[in-house]
């Protein structure tokens, strides 16, 4: 999984009242990305370059996080999803074109992403593990969880792509 060095490229909406808004650069903090790349890394060993994409993009269109999605989008074709498939990811539940595995992931994704309180359902976790087995499901969530982190530092820096 490539982890993303957003660089800040503006504010958002593009008002003259956001230009003059003082800048976050997360990204100034090398020490701090340095890490969070190599948790990234580590976070996604023995997953599927097409299951980690795949997550990784609908996290960060959960999230709202423009790099991040254009960075996973041109990452899942890479690894192997189809253009196709990748247009409904946002009603996958209602998609066939979904694996049980994929469903089980984004399933699990969406919980630690947009948490409704509490834990992770059990019978979301119990999906996810008989879908992925203990390692792999485990690997996804600190990989939903370092998705979750560039996004934050991309929406804090107002990056787009």
């Amino acid at each position: 999984m490539t982890s993303p060095s957003p660089a800040p490229t503006g504010t958002g909406s593009g008002t003259n009242a956001d230009a003059d808004a003082p800048r976050l650069d997360p990204t100034a903090s090398v020490d701090a990305m340095r890490a969070l790349a190599e948790l990234t890394q580590v976070a996604g060993q023995d997953l599927p370059p097409a299951l980690t994409e795949l997550v990784s993009l609908h996290v960060s269109r959960l999230n709202g996080c423009a790099y991040c999605t254009g960075l996973h989008h041109e990452g899942a074709l890479a690894a192997g999803q189809s253009a196709a498939k990748l247009t409904r990811l946002d009603s996958w539940e209602d998609s066939s074109d979904f694996t049980p595995t994929e469903r089980a992931a984004l399933a699990l994704a969406e919980h630690l992403t947009r948490p409704t309180g509490g834990a992770v359902p059990a019978p979301v976790r119990a999906e996810a593990v008989r879908r992925l087995g203990d390692r792999s499901a485990n690997r996804l969530v600190w990989t939903i969880a370092t998705t979750n982190a560039w996004n934050r530092v991309g929406v804090a820096a107002a990056v787009a792509r």
